[in-house]
């Protein structure tokens, strides 16, 4: 895999592996050989959503997104932070069950992550304790975020862990974001059991199974797995709930495996297996609010074909190019090879310039909402986080050749050359890196009105 070193396979689903690699300094120096996550994935529409969330919401305790890699045409690489202290379910599967503190731990930090989801109008959709994972020093972590959907979202199909999702989802309710809640009810319910609650119609009072446990620690799990949506609290306020409850206590993970993969499936078929509920029991659905599609979301497809990382034809990023370009090579007309080949001079100058200073770039040369447009942002904002910059950096496009036209779109054939440049992290260079050998690319220039012809997409 282009930049890693696959080292182990960590976990398999129905669509996806989850491996243990390891970045190549020689590539990005930037990580210094570090461990990663990378989840291979089909490229589709759980992969969209999945990118989508973890480009657009940032919480400590979300998996943290760091690029994206495109293996071909069918296959995605999610690369993530490595988190080495198993999952919920081995955690539990090794001890049996978890102190009221631990629980408390556990859950809050989850609930305050899920929160945050909700403000953007997303949910999660699988609240299952193989998708809880902790670092070695026992943070806990919310992931498999392929599930998640926008709040109103029409799906055919509703996927989850058997045990976990609200019963009313599984009866042909749509789901809420107190279905999230209810699946974080769950994980309480497993952690203070060892076992997940059963069916509503056959479930005993969690006070019977818990006995030692603090009364409010076990209000606040049943609450949450209430029959009747509109019964459980908001994500935020069962956090607060939650953390007066009892005090909070490190994980105790002695003995639990490294992370399994869990099982996500479709789960409504299981309606039919489930006790019809009883007499009088409540299934009012709750009010749904309908939020905006955040813009990140929008544009998720385009993030999962263009996050390539690198300073090769990858992505592209530029300050304004001159005004006469447009007048030279405007929408209307069909644009040349001379055109097409000051076009892209132009832009391989500006990116060069925007890398050697990410803190002075003010502007892209991406078309908006385009593939190298969010790739662009990503990659800029990890040069700026790390303050690093690539110092001495010079993109030569040679052999520029229109290979396709059609009305504010053209094709082009290139061959950039990149020159040797340093690394700089503050003011001390890190790597020097060699110069590469010119590498064909293909572009997709797109004609934007009042900017002039700009990178949609890159290839090769």
């Amino acid at each position: 895999m282009p930049g890693y070193d696959l080292l182990e396979p960590m976990g398999r689903g129905a669509t996806s592996v989850v491996w243990r690699a390891r970045a190549d300094p020689r590539v990005d120096p930037l990580t210094g050989g570090a461990e990663v996550a990378v989840k291979i994935v089909l490229a589709g529409p759980d992969a969209e959503r999945e990118l989508a969330v973890l480009s657009g919401v940032r919480h400590p305790h979300l998996l943290e997104l760091r690029e994206v890699v495109a293996l071909d045409a069918d296959r995605l690489a999610i690369v993530t932070d490595l988190l080495e202290g198993g999952t919920l379910a081995s955690v539990v599967a090794a001890r049996g069950r978890l102190r009221p503190g631990e629980v408390v731990t556990v859950l809050v930090p989850l609930a305050q992550a899920l929160a945050a989801l909700h403000v953007t109008g997303v949910l999660h959709g699988d609240l299952a304790p193989s998708n809880v994972l902790f670092t070695l020093a026992g943070r806990p972590a919310l992931t498999d975020l392929g599930t998640t959907r926008i709040t109103g979202e029409p799906r055919e199909e509703v996927y989850g862990t058997a045990g976990y999702v609200d019963p009313v989802v599984l009866t042909g309710g749509e789901p809420t974001a107190a279905s999230d809640v209810y699946g974080l009810g769950a994980l309480g319910w497993l952690a203070l059991t060892g076992s997940p609650p059963p069916s509503p119609v056959h479930r005993p009072a969690l006070r019977e199974l818990a006995p030692s446990a603090p009364q409010a620690l076990v209000a606040a799990i049943e609450s949450a797995v209430d029959p009747d949506p509109a019964g459980r609290p908001p994500a935020a306020e069962w956090a607060r709930t939650l953390h007066a409850a009892a005090p909070a206590e490190p994980v105790w993970r002695h003995g639990a495996a490294p992370a399994d993969g869990g099982l996500t499936r479709r789960v409504r078929d299981l309606a039919a297996t489930e006790p019809e509920p009883a007499r009088g029991a409540r299934h009012r659905k709750q009010r749904s609010w309908r939020w905006r599609r955040p813009a990140k979301l929008l544009a998720v497809a385009a993030v999962a074909l263009g996050l390539v990382g690198g300073v090769g034809a990858t992505w592209w990023w530029a300050r304004p190019v001159r005004a006469a370009q447009s007048a030279s090579a405007g929408a209307g007309a069909a644009l040349s090879d001379a055109q097409a080949s000051r076009v892209v001079t132009e832009l391989a100058a500006a990116r060069a310039d925007a890398l050697a200073r990410p803190d002075r770039a003010a502007a892209t040369g991406a078309a908006p909402g385009s593939a190298a447009a969010q790739a662009d942002a990503l990659a800029l904002a990890r040069l700026r986080d790390r303050g690093a910059r690539y110092a001495g950096l010079r993109l030569t496009a040679r052999e520029v050749r229109v290979v396709s036209r059609a009305p504010g779109r053209a094709w082009v054939q290139v061959v950039l050359a990149v020159s040797a440049y340093d690394v700089v992290v503050g003011e001390r260079v890190v790597e020097h890196v060699a110069a590469r050998p010119r590498a064909p690319s293909r572009l997709e220039l797109a004609f934007v009105a009042g900017e002039g012809w700009r990178v949609a997409r890159v290839a090769g």
